[in-house]
């Protein structure tokens, strides 16, 4: 495999003065201060991140660590710019704006067109926009699953069990609609609105110990639920 050349000079790693090679930042904006400093024509769109640039354009003070070649993240190629050996902008030379716009498949892939595609690749992210939308489907149909639950459960709104208990009086109504709606629960979770509370109230003052017998039978709050209203 050869060795990735400078693009500025030429350059390999197998050049005498040359130790290391340094890609071109991904980072659209150093990238371009490199450019500039190299007297590279800076073309917007297109990324020199394949692109290389020897060490013989780095000062010693560029490094971090001269022997492993790690660069400074401020670190900007200034010397051998590419008009003082005599090379024109290598951008003219060696690169193209690209041509070919984004198909839709690959919108939001930040870097990916159709001409990095293969047909494989172009099916595969066909396959993955098709289960996007069923994702998206499916999840709109679960939202509103989720809504009628919640409608179903909410018992004391439902008009089908008002229409059950029609002709019945406002307090009978409440709480058979109690123990439908805590029917299930465990004691724990039981959870009381005011009218179940003042009924258990009133029910606990006529008698205690026929309260405590209808507990056994019903759903009913406990006499702490009772005595945290009091308070």
């Amino acid at each position: 495999m050869p060795f990735p050349r400078c693009l500025v000079c030429g350059s390999s790693v197998n050049d005498a003065g040359v130790d290391h090679v340094h890609r071109f930042p991904r980072n659209e904006q150093k990238s371009k201060i490199w450019q500039d400093a190299m007297g590279i024509k800076y073309i917007p769109g297109v990324s020199l991140k394949n692109y290389s640039i020897c060490s013989r354009h780095f000062t010693v003070c560029s490094y971090l660590n001269r022997v492993t070649g790690k660069l400074c993240a401020n670190a900007v190629p200034t010397l051998l710019p590419a008009s003082s050996v005599g090379l024109q902008s290598p951008s003219e030379q060696t690169l193209e704006t690209p041509s070919t716009p984004p198909r839709s498949i690959f919108r939001g892939i930040k870097g990916l067109s159709a001409a990095d595609t293969t047909p494989r690749k172009q099916h595969l992210m066909n396959l993955v926009k098709s289960k996007e939308a069923h994702i998206r489907k499916l999840k709109k149909l679960c939202r509103k699953k989720t809504s009628d639950i919640k409608s179903l459960t909410n018992i004391g709104d439902s008009t089908v069990v008002r229409n059950v208990f029609r002709g019945m009086s406002s307090v009978t109504t409440d709480f058979l609609i109690s123990q439908l709606r805590c029917a299930k629960k465990s004691p724990r979770g039981r959870r009381w609105i005011t009218q179940d509370k003042v009924l258990a109230l009133a029910l606990f003052k006529k008698s205690p110990k026929c309260y405590r017998l209808l507990r056994k039978m019903v759903a009913l709050p406990s006499k702490n639920t009772q005595l945290a209203m009091l308070l």
